[in-house]
């Protein structure tokens, strides 16, 4: 008899579980009411197993997105949204190796994927806020517009392609896995976020960095006040004002230079702030060394020597 209570204990569990999946709603629903096995007829926009623009017939899917991490760590998002496409107009059936991620094109719906592909990241409140404030904005870059590739119109409805617009984060999309025919992965690397080294002696500062992405980017690093991040009003360019633009995967840069001016108008105490382009940081706190004033001589009294030299 408990054999029998314990095998329908678990297939209740194991029910509860399958409908939870089974119920689990699109991100983008709250943003465009659309649910899991929703279909339309007029998906504009370019369609990457097809290689060209089209407008086409298309359904919702859930995938699972997985987004590692360096160092071991991943994420992963079980209600990754996927549209399929027919590979021809009149096709009968959506040809599911066409499938490709969309998100929202609005700044709640890229910071509701922003939380999820953070979430299990440890990241000081500043610092994760003003990532997230960097990555959000996209929503509204203008070059999403028609002819981008990353850029979608389903009726009224403005759509980005999550594995464009996560390049924003410094993410880079690297295969879909097919798990069963109703379970497929959309996988993702996320590079890491930018090492900083900083030391202040003998009237040198030298700081020595390295930053990581997947596109072009635009990395800054410059002084400012201690705790001032992420004001950057006062800050003080460490690259003589110019940004330093890369789409390497790998970006270091080594800089040595004189700190009086920067104690001048920082204070003794200052932060090394890198922004690596997308809005990740890395910030190191450096105390500048007062140097030791010049001594000047005065002669108070002259004696001519023997030898007839001033002493």
């Amino acid at each position: 008899m408990k054999g029998i209570v314990a095998f329908f204990l678990v297939f209740v569990l194991l029910g509860a579980g399958i409908a939870f999946a089974a119920d689990e709603e699109p991100m983008l629903k709250k943003y465009a009411g659309l649910d899991y096995g929703s279909q339309g007829l007029e998906l504009k926009g370019y369609i990457p197993a097809l290689n060209k623009r089209v407008v086409r017939a298309w359904e919702l899917v859930n995938w699972t997105g997985i987004f590692n991490f360096d160092g071991g760590k991943s994420t992963k998002i079980t209600n990754y949204d996927v549209f399929n496409v027919k590979r021809k107009a009149d096709d009968p059936n959506f040809d599911k190796e066409n499938g490709f991620g969309l998100v929202h094109k609005s700044q709640p719906a890229l910071g509701d994927l922003f939380d999820k592909i953070l979430s299990s990241q440890t990241i000081s409140a500043k610092q994760k806020k003003y990532f997230r404030d960097t990555f959000t904005k996209s929503a509204d870059d203008p070059v999403f517009a028609e002819g981008n590739e990353f850029y979608y119109r389903i009726l009224r409805t403005k759509y980005l392609r999550t594995s464009g617009i996560v390049q924003r984060m410094g993410i880079k999309f690297t295969s879909t896995k097919k798990i069963s025919e109703s379970n497929r992965q959309a996988i993702y690397e996320v590079t890491k976020w930018p090492e900083l080294k900083a030391t202040a002696a003998a009237g040198t500062l030298n700081v020595d960095m390295k930053t990581y992405g997947v596109s072009e980017r635009d990395v800054r690093i410059v002084a400012t006040k201690k705790g001032s991040f992420p004001d950057f009003k006062n800050a003080i360019s460490l690259n003589e004002g110019k940004l330093i633009h890369t789409s390497a995967a790998t970006q270091s840069k080594t800089i040595k230079l004189k700190y009086q001016e920067l104690a001048d108008q920082l204070g003794e105490d200052i932060d090394i702030v890198v922004d690596d382009g997308y809005g990740r940081t890395a910030i190191k706190t450096v105390h500048l060394p007062k140097m030791p004033k010049k001594m000047d001589y005065i002669p108070t009294k002259l004696t001519l020597t023997e030898g007839h030299q001033l002493w």
